[in-house]
C-alpha cells in the first residue's frame, strides 16, 4: 500500500480497481496525521528514486515535479513556509557550499558533520 495523489484516487475509485473494500465498496482509509505524514516521507524517497531512473530530461522534470509536490505537503503539514526552506538553502549554500563541483569524500568518520 502507497499513498497516491488526490485525483488518481478519484480516478481509480471510479474504476474500481486496487482501493481499500469492505462489504463490496470502496471507501477511503481515514489515518492520523502522523501516519499521513510518515506515508509522505516514504513517497519521497520512492520519488527520488524515480529521479534516479529517468533517462529524459522530461521524464526528469516529471519525477522532481513530483518530489516538489511532496515535499510542499510535508512542509504544509509541518506548518513549514516554502521561504523559510528556500532560506535555509541559501544560507546552507552560502556556509557549505553546492553540489556543482562534484566533490567526493569517503571516510565515514566524517559522514555525520
Amino acid at each position: 500500500m502507497k499513498i497516491i495523489r488526490d485525483k488518481l484516487g478519484e480516478k481509480i475509485s471510479k474504476r474500481d480497481i486496487d482501493l481499500i473494500y469492505k462489504d463490496g465498496q470502496a471507501f477511503k482509509v481515514c489515518i492520523s496525521r502522523h501516519f499521513h505524514e510518515t506515508l509522505l516521507r516514504i513517497k519521497l524517497i520512492e520519488e527520488a528514486k524515480e529521479v534516479k531512473s529517468t533517462n529524459s530530461k522530461s521524464e526528469l522534470i516529471s519525477e522532481l515535479a513530483d518530489c516538489w509536490e511532496v515535499i510542499k505537503h510535508i512542509a504544509e503539514f509541518n506548518n513549514i513556509e516554502l521561504d523559510e526552506i528556500f532560506a535555509h538553502a541559501e544560507i546552507k549554500e552560502q556556509k557549505l557550499g553546492g553540489f556543482r563541483e562534484a566533490w567526493l569524500y569517503s571516510r565515514p568518520e566524517l559522514e555525520d558533520e
